[in-house]
């Protein structure tokens, strides 16, 4: 039968003085020492670590790193945007101008617009007293009436035509007559001042200085025909 012998730490010979380390665990309950709470610190878990995860995240504010994007496309398509003024840089000192246009609410400093201003007319000119007329009255013959001062001033008084050298067709012919007073632009009036015989007076103006052009309409005439048609011009001032 053999003696025991009974071997301490303190006892036990060749041990090393230092032991290399070797993965191992310990039961929660063994551990010593353990602080009542620990301070967070920066870590992370596998995903399959993670227990009770929701189906689906609610999205959040967040940003990535342009680097850790992945699927990025080479070109991106432009799309309606704006920038702030002070973000946008290179901006040109000035601007070439170009056409444009404004809202009119969009205009500051502008003129006030004054107000329109109605304009006066001159009162109507009082040449008489009207009164009923007579048939009696009416078919005389024998006075005229003057034209309104400051209306319409006569210039002279023509008999425009001629004694015919050749046969006239019918239509109108213009004939030039001299009359003093006259310039080009002048706006005139032509009235028969007796009768015109076969003629009749088509038109009138100034042709020139002191120049009356007239146009007649004259019936066919054989040679040796008279026109005369005597006028009176009025210039409208």
């Amino acid at each position: 039968m053999g003696l025991g012998v009974r071997v301490t730490w303190g006892t036990l010979p060749g041990k090393p003085s230092t032991f290399v380390p070797v993965p191992h665990t310990h039961p929660w309950a063994d551990v010593t020492g353990k602080p009542d709470s620990y301070p967070p610190s920066v870590h992370s878990h596998a995903w399959g670590d993670i227990t009770d995860k929701p189906a689906v995240f609610p999205p959040a504010s967040h940003t990535h790193a342009y680097s850790s994007l992945t699927g990025i496309p080479t070109t991106f398509a432009p799309s309606s945007h704006t920038h702030l003024w002070a973000d946008i840089t290179d901006k040109p000192a000035t601007f070439a101008p170009s056409a444009h246009t404004h809202l009119w609410a969009d205009i500051t400093d502008r003129p006030t617009i004054p107000a329109a201003t109605p304009l006066g007319t001159t009162p109507a000119l009082a040449l008489g007293t009207a009164s009923a007329g007579t048939s009696t009255n009416a078919a005389r013959e024998d006075h005229a009436h003057p034209m309104p001062a400051g209306r319409l001033s006569l210039i002279g008084t023509a008999t425009v035509g001629e004694t015919t050298v050749l046969a006239l067709a019918l239509g109108v012919k213009r004939y030039t007559v001299a009359m003093s007073g006259l310039v080009v632009g002048d706006r005139i009036i032509a009235i028969l001042t007796g009768a015109p015989g076969a003629s009749s007076l088509q038109d009138v103006y100034v042709s020139g200085a002191n120049t009356l052009n007239v146009g007649l309409l004259n019936p066919a005439l054989g040679i040796g025909s008279t026109i005369a048609v005597p006028i009176a011009v009025y210039k409208v001032t």
